[in-house]
């Protein structure tokens, strides 16, 4: 962090940008991909996306921040210069999260490969002076186009060994080891079905349910893991996620409960059918009231870079499903919750975090007053990539780096993936076969209903099959590193800009440029990883 005062440049440890600090701000890297200036209650928030879209970016923080804010409107917009380069920008005024009347403004310009978006806020009588200092940055601001995209290791600040959960090296570095869970029963023989780094004295318990009945394929298996510090003062966990269903017409919602109720009586379960929400609105709605009942509600907080990202993975989505001659329209949106509550006897507060992508598909409707000629959207959801991050009360925060370096190592096993897959296909045709058996007892738009259901998770599969079923590493936050021995590659964190094997297993992550296993350490024999483009 640089000091209040200090007026040297700031070097993007990447490559990607420099500039020069305005005098009396403090500057913060975030994360890799993101630093911010502070002074007293006014933010500047500085950001680099891989892509040439800024209009796909400043749209995608707007939905995002007016979520967070009361009566967020725009003030203004238009084109500017940033840089040297033509930018575009947005204004805006509302209630911040902190319930004080504040402004609101994004600038955003492209130098391929990347689009760099300043993002300032301050209370509306102070804005005035926010500009003076985006000037400033924006005058200094030098973009570099030939930084290397795939590589975006950056030291910053050391991680904080959690209370009774040791720090497993000396220095800035966490020594952690490949954990798997296991699906023990949903095969013939035991498959592995994800697998992330955890520090090598944190416990894992996993848990791998099945559907008591089908029905809905894409609840066909619920997926979760407990990982928690020796002590248990620290601890992450995998929470399942959801499918559910929804339409625009009240009267094809009507048909839907009806189709699952006559599901039940033949043993099957349908999916949930419930409105359409935003990630902050599951957060509250469901996922909260669920995994922690009881616990308090502080804030839900916006991530801005992460839902940029994941609106240009529906864009590019929805621009795919296109190319395959499907009308459906894909929207993303992420949120992360604050909560506090008694655990164990102990105050602890925790983030848990939701990703909500949505599929709208065209279909009839089912008014009477359209008379059968009508059309109305239907709706599938689905939220996953929910994650619970546990400190002791007060401590969260300063924690933040060390859960993001083991939420990005979790990786879904490819066989296992498949097979699920392949499974819940077999469960789609079989319910196809069964609603053409049930046809006397339900209505033929029931059955259209449930057919359009499955074609939408089967079209969203392929599509995700062929766009990749995960986060790419830009998004989830991870680097490819080759060990030099072996020509094995893995992926590890990219909070931390060094890293060894000892081929058993375990690793060490490290921000220090003088730390070293084998000096350090007196066990085994450490190989230093090279960072290699995926």
């Amino acid at each position: 962090m640089f000091g209040a005062c200090a007026q040297s440049v700031f070097h993007d440890p990447q490559g990607r940008f420099s500039f020069r600090p305005p005098r009396g701000w403090t500057v913060t890297p975030l994360n890799a991909n993101c630093v911010q200036l502070s002074q007293g209650s006014a933010y500047i928030t500085l950001l680099a996306f891989e892509g040439s879209d800024p209009d796909l970016f400043l749209n995608s923080i707007a939905g995002q921040t007016a979520r967070q804010w009361r009566v967020f409107t725009k003030v203004r917009s238009g084109t500017t210069e940033f840089a040297g380069r033509q930018a575009i920008y947005a204004t805006y005024s509302g209630v911040n999260p902190k319930k004080v009347e504040a402004q609101f403004e994004m600038i955003a310009a492209s130098s391929a490969p990347w689009t760099y978006v300043l993002m300032m806020s301050a209370p509306s009588a102070e804005f005035s002076r926010l500009t003076t200092a985006a000037d400033g940055i924006g005058r200094s601001f030098v973009p570099a186009p030939s930084a290397v995209a795939s590589h975006r290791d950056e030291p910053v600040q050391p991680a904080r060994p959690g209370t009774g959960s040791r720090q497993a090296t000396a220095g800035n570095a966490w020594r952690v080891r490949r954990a798997s869970v296991v699906d023990e029963h949903g095969f013939e023989r035991p498959v592995r079905a994800l697998s992330l780094f955890l520090p090598v004295d944190w416990r894992l318990q996993s848990g791998i349910e099945y559907a008591r009945a089908a029905g809905c394929p894409a609840n066909l298996v619920h997926l979760a893991f407990r990982a928690s510090s020796p002590d248990g003062s620290l601890g992450l966990e995998m929470l399942p996620g959801s499918v559910w269903q929804w339409a625009a017409d009240p009267e094809a919602v009507q048909m839907m409960r009806m189709n699952n109720a006559q599901m039940s009586r033949y043993g099957l379960q349908g999916c949930p059918v419930m409105p359409a929400m935003t990630a902050a609105e599951y957060l509250r709605r469901v996922a909260i009231p669920q995994a922690r009942p009881g616990a308090r509600l502080d804030a839900v907080e916006p991530m801005p870079e992460l839902a940029a990202q994941v609106q240009l993975k529906a864009h590019q989505q929805e621009q795919l499903a296109g190319t395959m001659g499907m009308r459906v329209r894909f929207q993303a949106d992420v949120a992360r919750a604050r909560i506090d509550y008694i655990r164990d006897g102990r105050a602890a507060e925790e983030w848990i975090t939701a990703v909500v992508f949505t599929a709208a598909m065209p279909g009839p409707s089912l008014n009477p007053r359209t008379k059968g000629m009508g059309q109305t959207m239907y709706y599938s959801c689905e939220a996953s990539y929910l994650f619970a991050a546990r400190a002791p009360a007060g401590e969260l925060q300063g924690h933040e780096r060390f859960f993001l370096m083991l939420i990005s190592s979790v990786q879904l096993d490819a066989e296992w993936q498949a097979r699920i897959t392949q499974a819940a296909a077999q469960m789609n045709a079989e319910n196809g076969a069964a609603a053409a058996q049930r046809s006397a007892i339900i209505a033929d738009a029931g059955r259209q209903i449930g057919e359009m259901t499955a074609r939408g998770y089967a079209q969203r599969s392929r599509m995700e099959d062929s766009s990749a079923k995960q986060f790419d590493q830009y998004i989830r936050g991870v680097q490819t590193y080759r060990n030099p021995a072996t020509g094995e590659t893995v992926e590890l964190s990219n909070e931390y800009g060094r890293a060894w094997a000892n081929g058993r297993n375990e690793y060490i992550l490290s921000d220090s440029a003088t730390f070293n296993p084998n000096v350090a350490l007196h066990s085994g024999s450490w190989t230093e990883l090279e960072p290699v483009k995926p």
